[in-house]
């Protein structure tokens, strides 16, 4: 993934699932190349759920403070509800869980997506390109 960022640096780059449970290395590549981007689907969920032991938390919770480093805003909140970790309550539970500031929760769920948009498709966010019904 690496090579692909490098190679092509006009192109976004999001790795799923923020590449779970390696977060250390997406966030080496964060920090190395602004084409990339995080996105978080079932990342919170597979922290306090039973069914996984999942030990990083508190890697990943730091990484996320605000302070850590300018690259935390381009990382996204996400689901696949519902083939994710339960409804969509308890995904945002969850999430809760995690006790980070406002700020950052709030671009998590939303302000990230659209600065992502914004970026890589500017007509997008004007509502051009959309296909008339």
């Amino acid at each position: 993934m690496e090579e692909v960022a490098r190679s092509f640096p006009g192109m976004p780059v999001v790795f799923a699932h923020s590449l779970f449970p390696k977060f250390q290395d997406a966030w080496r590549l964060v920090e190395r190349y602004d084409n990339v981007w995080l996105e978080m689907t079932n990342v919170f969920g597979n922290f306090w759920d039973p069914r996984y032991l999942v030990k990083d938390h508190e890697t990943l919770r730091d990484l996320l403070l605000e302070g850590v480093g300018p690259h935390s805003e381009r990382i996204m909140f996400g689901t696949d509800h519902p083939s994710g970790t339960g409804t969509l309550e308890e995904i945002y539970r969850a999430l809760d869980r995690a006790g980070l500031p406002e700020t950052v929760r709030e671009r998590l769920v939303g302000g990230t997506a659209e600065r992502f948009m914004t970026r890589f498709r500017p007509d997008f966010a004007r509502g051009a390109g959309r296909r008339p019904r």
